[in-house]
């Protein structure tokens, strides 16, 4: 841990960082990764805990339903159930949502495939789709990207309900 510690206060003092952001991002990967303190938006992150994913979604306003071992988040957006998921010790976020009706079809997912190019749809049995979204966080990301990656699930949970709703081309 030293050495990535040092690469990390050497990179942001390269970068012009002041030697206070630099410990401000080292409290904040330590702390926030590990702990769920809130996450600050310079932070950069290498791999997140439950608990601090947790705590983000709470801080971006989603209603967390439940959360299961150290690797699964639940919340409901709109009437929607949304699966986070940390994968490979914390360093990739997954979101997913899936979907049920007349409109989740093969040629429904494969248009929203070729539309939304941040996600991926796929039917996993017939009237039933899921759609995913990853974050990798290796090799460090500021907790404003991981911000970011929240509100764009949120964005994408809406409008993939509604296009598997409809059978309808993707926004």
């Amino acid at each position: 841990m030293p050495l990535r510690r040092s690469l990390l206060v050497a990179v942001l003092l390269a970068a012009g960082a002041p030697v206070l952001r630099a410990q401000e991002a080292l409290v904040a990967v330590t702390e926030a990764g590990r702990t769920g303190a809130t996450l600050a938006p310079r932070a950069v992150l290498t791999a997140l805990t439950v608990p601090a994913l947790a705590a983000l979604l709470e801080e971006l306003g989603l209603a967390i339903e439940a959360t299961r071992g150290d690797t699964l988040v639940f919340v409901r957006q709109a009437g929607t159930r949304v699966v986070f998921q940390l994968l490979n010790d914390g360093q990739i976020i997954r979101a997913a949502v899936a979907h049920s009706g007349r409109g989740a079809t093969l040629a429904a997912a494969n248009a929203w495939n070729r539309a939304m190019i941040l996600s991926r749809a796929y039917v996993t049995a017939p009237g039933a789709a899921t759609c995913e979204l990853d974050l990798d966080l290796e090799g460090g990301v500021t907790g404003a990207r991981v911000r970011d990656f929240v509100r764009t699930v949120s964005a994408v949970v809406p409008a993939f309900v509604r296009h598997m709703g409809e059978g309808a081309t993707p926004p």
